[in-house]
């Protein structure tokens, strides 16, 4: 009796099964494959979040060009002085912290030299609203203003009466003297040399001002002669950039 052949179709079929590359994943691929997506995800992340910040810091620097010219254009007016930090004479003392509407905010906006867009406080000159409103400063930090502080030395009452801030006409360097940028209150206090005036505050709060590197380390400066700058913060700090005009009685 003669044994039975297998079809030729039969043979091809398994030999074709026996051929078959495996279609899965191995454990070493799987996870080479989600070490490459995890890395490409921390990539995208880290350059989205300095795009947005970028964009932050451009419109922070319009703000502060806005605001840099109102000093400016004041100024103009004034016979060259700058406003005051707070104007006027208080009623009833001698007391210059007084909620009198007449801060150097209320001032730029009441004479026409910035727009209105609302007060938080008007007695006190406190807006944080629209130009003096850095976009990096997150919302829990804001109380005294939006995040910029102007020079203490060029628009506080010293040596001006509560009458006007520093004269302009006097700087020698006005292009290296800061008027109005990123500020922040502080618990820790390095020096007076560098003070600002009416910026924001943060938990910590204090009763001085001080430059704040919130863009990637540095600050944008409005600075008195309309320009505006980024500037690191550390070189501020360590007196690499003396902005303030400290080594030179602040540029008076």
């Amino acid at each position: 009796m003669e044994r039975p052949v297998k079809s030729d179709v039969s043979v091809k079929f398994l030999c074709h099964r026996r051929e078959l590359p495996s279609l899965g994943f191995s454990l070493i691929e799987l996870l080479v494959s989600i070490a490459v997506i995890a890395v490409l995800m921390v990539i995208i992340i880290a350059v989205s979040g300095q795009v947005v910040e970028s964009a932050r810091s451009s419109k922070c620097a319009g703000n502060l060009r806005q605001i840099g010219t109102a000093f400016l254009l004041y100024a103009n007016d004034h016979n060259g002085y700058l406003p005051p930090q707070v104007g006027g004479q208080p009623e009833g003392g001698s007391t210059w912290w007084h909620a009198s509407g007449t801060w150097y905010t209320n001032l730029l906006v009441k004479g026409g030299y910035l727009p209105d867009v609302g007060w938080i406080s008007e007695n006190w000159g406190n807006s944080d609203a629209g130009y003096w409103r850095c976009p990096s400063v997150p919302d829990e930090y804001l109380e005294c203003g939006g995040g910029y502080g102007a020079n203490y030395k060029l628009i506080n009452w010293w040596g001006q009466g509560y009458q006007h801030g520093a004269s302009l006409i006097t700087l020698r360097n006005p292009g290296r003297i800061w008027l109005i940028g990123d500020a922040i209150r502080k618990t820790e206090i390095p020096t007076t040399d560098i003070m600002c005036t009416c910026p924001l505050d943060n938990p910590n709060r204090t009763d001085i001002g001080l430059p704040d590197g919130r863009h990637n380390g540095h600050c944008n400066i409005a600075f008195a002669d309309g320009h505006v700058e980024s500037i690191s913060a550390e070189s501020i700090y360590d007196g690499t950039e003396d902005v303030f005009g400290a080594g030179d009685n602040y540029g008076l």
